[in-house]
């Protein structure tokens, strides 16, 4: 049980209760406020948007977009960090190597639908990553690298396989 925590909402310090040890707020008006906040998050961007406001630092930008210089650099770097842990997370489950030609550099290898059936809607679910792990790393999808990945996809075959096969 930690001995003091910070309020998501406004950062103070408080002590939790015995009852609620890993409390995140120090009062039920900050509970409310950030979960307002959340909910609303949508029309929170358009106004910021529409009033040239950061949504990071609320300070004024001059371009077009959500974010000033500084705020949209480190939501780049923390989004990127986000997507190679869950990618990472994935390679982890599916096998860190490709299944076809055994290629095992991580910036090589892709997920594939095994059968090419694309259960996952890129519009509606978002990263297939996500997807992957929001639905407990389903069947149906393995590691490839992306050249057998394309020529899977583009020729129906995997070139590693044809050529081992009349090799011998």
């Amino acid at each position: 049980m930690p001995a003091t925590s910070n309020c998501l909402t406004c950062g103070k310090s408080f002590k939790p209760d015995k009852f609620h040890p890993y409390q995140k707020f120090c009062s039920v008006k900050c509970g409310i406020k950030y979960h307002n906040k959340k909910r609303n998050h949508k029309e929170f961007y358009q106004k910021c948007k529409k009033k040239r406001i950061c949504v990071g630092c609320h300070s004024k930008i001059a371009t077009i977009g959500v974010y000033c210089v500084e705020c949209k650099k480190r939501h780049k770097e923390r989004s990127l960090q986000r997507w190679k842990k869950l990618r990472m997370a994935t390679l982890q489950h599916y096998g860190k190597k490709c299944q076809c030609c055994g290629e095992h550099r991580i910036e090589f290898l892709a997920i594939d639908h095994i059968k090419g059936e694309n259960n996952h809607n890129k519009k509606q679910d978002g990263n297939l990553y996500e997807w992957l792990r929001r639905n407990n790393y389903p069947k149906g999808f393995r590691t490839l690298c992306h050249n057998c990945n394309q020529a899977l996809g583009h020729y129906g075959y995997c070139p590693h396989k044809k050529y081992a096969s009349t090799k011998s």
